[in-house]
């Protein structure tokens, strides 16, 4: 197995010779180690092996070989595995890791086949397939081939529904919509299971769901149901829901309220609006807070002047969310009176003064840099880190945000560490390689992702050097921050070493990201081939992203909020990791309103991931 891990090409043929070997636990090995090598060329040996040892033990290691080299030339043998039931499981992960080449041949073979227990699997491995991410072309001809056998008697419905639910398109929406309408009057708990399985997974598009035939089904469908039917209609963003869901906001159903205003703050229009801030001033504090993330989404003209009225006649949960809709107002029209209102807020009502800098910080400048600095020292330590990511995301601020990298606290440390990004001055430059080493994990995370954040040519040897001693996040972050650099280090084959070896699938990413970049073709065909074998979804989304094998879908709007709640509580303290559109990976903690919020991103998805031991250390 050591040559397969050693990702040498010219070891294939000389493993392949001991597919033949008598004894079998040389087969088994050599079977492995092709598998970790990943070169198309022994999938031939693989195949022959496979058609000979299928009634072995030995079938199921070779197929999940045949998976992690991921060539369509296997797929014809794949297909056959997938009929005998003992080789179906590793048969169908092994069509699902070789994606969209697959897809044509199990379709064809759906239409030949009448064995429902061969066409379930085939739907199972295009539901998966689906939802890892593939082309246009191909969601496509999936969903037009499962929509055509939607309405025949010999397929059943309930296994069309994941893949058409993964489709995620507009005709199989409306489709799934009738479906839950049709269904509504009948009773049982299998009828039910199937509406929410419907309803759960239209409430996760991003658009294209119909309202009409879920408000035809709402007055039947029963209370365990409603909230979910709530968030799939606040995905049709259609304006004919708002009726009812201005209704839901005012029940005395604590819950379902919260839905209602989830569900509204997605449609932006002016019926809209005038519900949320009906409410403003009743309610706990978690439907407070989503009447403040619904009335920031909404674009209702005059809406900011009525917040504003709103934010100096209200105190403590009410003002807060009147802030977070207002930041999200004065992001996208930098309205001066807003910015001044606000400011006269920050500096009377010291518990709304955390809010009222996100607010200002969603518009970062010289001259706001110049009016938060002075409230650094003697500052508490909340306010210090906030007032160390608004002087980051103004880029200035150099002496408050250096002496924060010497603070005695990781997480005030962490924050200071990326703040530095946009400060390109020796100091600054110094301090980070410096931070490298800190003790603390999230430090020298977000001293790797603030060298990465800009081109430092000049430092290209030693961010190469940095890359080499570093693992996971750090080192993903650093391998942005070498190619950025212009280096053409490390080689391909450390590259690709450091992708197969990582336990971190973030470190894969990079490395993707750096083959895809630098261009040449063995580069970009090793980046597809660990794309192939990634596991990982969310980094196998990403990856197709940069290859150009999944749609980037909605680009967003350069920001991004994340709430931290368990039930109506929020949840201050959360330490995350939070992957950017480009792939930069960022610590942070949540604040004292269980919140983390980004500004002046690259447009695109970003992701995140808990990670208990980001902030450890002294």
């Amino acid at each position: 197995t050591g040559l397969g891990l050693l990702g040498d090409p010219r070891a294939a043929l000389p493993l392949a010779a001991l597919l033949d070997e008598g004894h079998p636990e040389v087969r088994a090995a050599a079977v492995v180690a092709l598998g970790e090598l990943r070169d198309p060329a022994a999938t031939p040996h693989l195949v022959g092996a496979l058609w000979r040892n299928q009634h072995t033990p030995l079938a199921q290691p070779i197929l999940r070989a045949l998976g992690q080299i991921g060539d369509p030339k296997a797929v014809p043998a794949l297909l056959q595995m997938l009929r005998f039931s003992l080789h179906r499981r590793p048969a169908a992960r092994a069509l699902q890791d070789t994606g969209a080449p697959a897809v044509a041949p199990l379709l064809e073979a759906m239409r030949r086949d009448s064995d429902s227990g061969f066409r379930a699997a085939c739907l199972e491995v295009l539901q998966v397939v689906l939802e890892e991410g593939t082309d246009d072309a191909t969601r496509r001809a999936v969903n037009t081939e499962l929509l055509d056998q939607w309405g025949r008697a010999d397929i059943a419905q309930d296994a069309l529904i994941g893949p058409l639910l993964a489709g995620r398109d507009s005709t199989a929406g409306l489709i799934l919509a009738q479906h839950i309408r049709d269904l509504s009057k009948t009773p049982g708990p299998e009828a039910s299971a199937v509406r929410r399985r419907i309803l759960t997974g239209l409430a996760t598009w991003d658009a294209g769901v119909p309202a009409t035939p879920l408000l035809e089904a709402w007055p039947d469908l029963p209370a365990n149901e409603r909230g979910a039917a709530l968030r799939a209609l606040g995905t049709s963003r259609s304006p004919k829901a708002v009726r009812l869901l201005a209704h839901e906001l005012e029940s005395d159903n604590e819950a379902r309220q919260v839905e209602a205003a989830r569900a509204l703050s997605k449609i932006d229009e002016p019926n809209a609006a005038k519900a949320l801030l009906a409410q403003l001033n009743t309610g706990s504090e978690s439907l407070l807070h989503e009447l403040g993330i619904g009335l920031g989404q909404n674009r209702a003209p005059g809406l900011s002047q009525k917040l504003v009225v709103r934010m100096t006649s209200s105190r403590g949960a009410a003002r807060e969310a009147v802030l977070m809709a207002l930041g999200d107002h004065h992001r996208r029209d930098g309205d001066e009176a807003v910015a001044a209102a606000v400011w006269k807020i920050a500096k009377e009502d010291p518990t709304a003064r955390l809010r009222a800098l996100d607010v200002l910080g969603t518009r970062p400048s010289a001259a706001l840099a110049a009016k938060v600095a002075p409230l650094y020292d003697g500052a508490p330590i909340a306010l210090k880190r906030k007032l160390i990511q608004v002087l980051g995301d103004c880029g200035a601020g150099d002496l408050v945000v250096l002496k924060a990298t010497t603070a005695a606290q990781p997480d005030l440390r962490a924050e200071a560490a990326w703040a530095l990004r946009k400060l390109t001055g020796e100091p600054a430059t110094t301090r980070l390689f410096a931070l490298l080493d800190d003790p603390a994990p999230a430090v020298a995370v977000n001293a790797s992702a603030a060298l990465a954040a800009v081109p430092r040519p000049a430092e290209s040897e030693r961010l190469a050097a940095a890359t080499a001693r570093s693992t996971g996040a750090t080192r993903s972050n650093l391998l942005h921050a070498t190619q950025r650099a212009g280096s053409d280090a490390p080689q391909r084959a450390r590259l690709l070493a450091w992708a197969r070896r990582a336990q971190d699938p973030l470190v894969p990413e990079s490395v993707v990201r750096v083959l895809h970049a630098r261009g040449a073709p063995d580069d970009v065909a090793a980046a597809h081939r660990i794309y192939r074998h990634t596991r990982d979804h969310g980094s196998k989304q990403a990856m197709g992203r940069v290859l150009g094998v999944v749609p980037f879908g909605a680009k967003g709007e350069g920001w991004v909020r994340f709430l931290f709640t368990d039930g109506p509580e929020r949840l201050p303290a959360q330490r995350i990791l939070v992957i950017l559109p480009d792939g930069l990976v960022v610590a942070k903690r949540s604040d004292d309103a269980g919140e983390v919020r980004l500004e002046n991103l690259p447009a695109g998805l970003c992701r995140l991931r808990f990670l208990d031991d980001t902030f450890s250390g002294p």
